[in-house]
Order: structure tokens, then C-alpha cells, then sequence
């Protein structure tokens, strides 16, 4: 992939550790240290998201919350926990991408229920088929927006 701004995002890019989307103190993922494929979402990170959406909203401090939960987590009990510069920067857009994609117009909160739906209910297929010609993010947005 080799940016942080790619033109074609590929899924396979969950699992390779810190290169560049994939990061230690992510919000659905166990860190890479603990063994886990970091392309699927961690049932027990997700249940603790969804926690902190208890009036059926995650805000804005619940996201720093959340965050900074995981970042102690993860310097407390992994050894090779790298939060440098540019993973803090994933994770903060990641948290960012989180609000705006199921919080809507406002981005500054979330309905639970859409969290729920996305993280525990559709589930991204071990094996999946992989397509001929890449989707280039421009064309996606103008595709949604059809």
C-alpha cells in the first residue's frame, strides 16, 4: 500500500502489522502482539466499545475514552506496544472515521445500535473472493452517493 492516503484500499492490509493501516490501540482489534489476525474484529474490544454507548449514543469522549483505555491497556501488558507518531495517527483518524462514518452529518456521535450493526453483525468472510480490478476511493463515494 505505501501511504497513508491510499487511492485503493485493500482488505488483506488489516493484517500486516503497523504497514500502514493496522495498529496497536485499535478500538476492534487486539494488538498483533497477542496472536490474534487483526483483519477480524475482537468480540470482547467490541462489546467494551458498545459499553460506553449505554444512552444508545458513543460521543466524542466516549471515543477518547475508549481510546485511552486501550493505549494503558496495551502499555501495561504489550511488550512491543508502538504508539509513535504515525500509528497514534491511524488510531486517532481511525477513531475519527468511526464518528463520521456512523454518526452522519454530525460526526460527533453514533447511535450504538449502528456500531452493533457493523462490527457484530456483518462479518467479513475468511476466503473471500478477490476481485480483478481494484475500487479506487473516489469511485466508491460517487457510487454510494448514487
Amino acid at each position: 500500500m505505501g501511504t497513508l492516503s491510499p487511492a485503493v484500499f485493500d482488505m488483506n492490509d488489516l493484517s500486516k502489522h503497523n504497514d500502514p493501516i493496522e495498529h496497536d490501540a485499535s478500538q476492534a482489534r487486539s494488538d498483533s502482539y497477542f496472536g490474534e489476525d487483526p483483519a477480524f474484529v475482537t468480540p470482547n474490544l467490541i462489546n467494551d466499545v458498545l459499553s460506553y454507548g449505554s444512552d444508545g449514543q458513543i460521543d466524542v469522549n466516549d471515543v477518547a475514552k475508549i481510546q485511552s483505555a486501550r493505549i494503558g491497556y496495551g502499555q501495561q501488558y504489550n511488550p512491543t506496544f508502538d504508539f509513535s507518531a504515525t500509528p497514534a495517527f491511524i488510531a486517532r483518524a481511525e477513531a475519527a472515521l468511526f464518528l463520521r462514518a456512523f454518526g452522519g452529518q454530525n460526526g460527533n456521535s453514533c447511535k450504538t445500535s449502528f456500531a452493533s450493526t457493523f462490527f457484530v453483525q456483518i462479518t467479513f468472510f475468511a476466503g473471500r473472493i478477490r476481485v480483478r480490478s481494484c475500487l479506487a476511493f473516489g469511485r466508491s463515494r460517487q457510487q454510494l452517493k448514487t
